[in-house]
């Protein structure tokens, strides 16, 4: 998880977290203060005051209920993951993180002629694995051929040395041809 995203977490969950504490001691303090149990209603007249500021009901209900549904979704969001950090390779019980691996098969995209940058990024468990492959061209690079070369070199490669049924998604990108500003 990165750092601005871990920030932007924390920054909503205290958003939420305060917004349900205000809806929560707004709720009490109009339904205790109309039941006449409250204390510490504002003086002189809480009859008028109540019936300025009442909210409704079925609209405070309804809002709670969808801060609350939406911050559990969050929640549950927060808890979903890519898969295990590390896979498994078939025969002596080793192991192979999953970051190490994607890098590892970028660099040998990288090697491909008319390659310029490969990202990888690896979904999955070892059962259905899934390689979300980003390659930028080169400029004088061939589409249909480099296709041809990185799926019969590196993806080849890597399903060969992990033992995994690997698919790969390639999305390709073609270099800018804007002219460059001059000073």
């Amino acid at each position: 998880m990165t750092a601005a995203r871990s920030k932007t977490n924390r920054c909503t969950l205290a958003l939420v977290g305060g917004a349900a504490v205000l809806a929560g001691g707004w709720t009490a303090l109009t339904g205790l203060a109309r039941r006449g149990t409250v204390s510490w209603a504002p003086p002189g007249h809480p009859e008028e005051w109540l019936r300025r500021h009442e909210p409704s009901t079925a609209f405070t209900m309804g809002l709670l209920a969808a801060v609350t549904a939406a911050a559990l979704w969050w929640c549950l969001a927060q808890l979903r993951t890519t898969g295990p950090s590390t896979l498994g390779l078939p025969g002596a019980g080793t192991r192979v993180g999953r970051r190490s691996l994607a890098r590892a098969i970028a660099a040998d995209l990288a090697m491909v002629p008319g390659v310029d940058t490969a990202r990888v990024v690896l979904r999955g468990t070892t059962a259905d694995l899934r390689a979300t492959v980003g390659i930028r061209l080169a400029t004088h690079a061939e589409p249909a051929e480099v296709v041809r070369l990185v799926t019969q070199g590196p993806l080849c490669r890597a399903r060969t040395a992990t033992g995994f049924r690997l698919s790969a998604d390639l999305r390709l990108t073609t270099p800018s041809h804007r002219a460059r500003r001059a000073r």
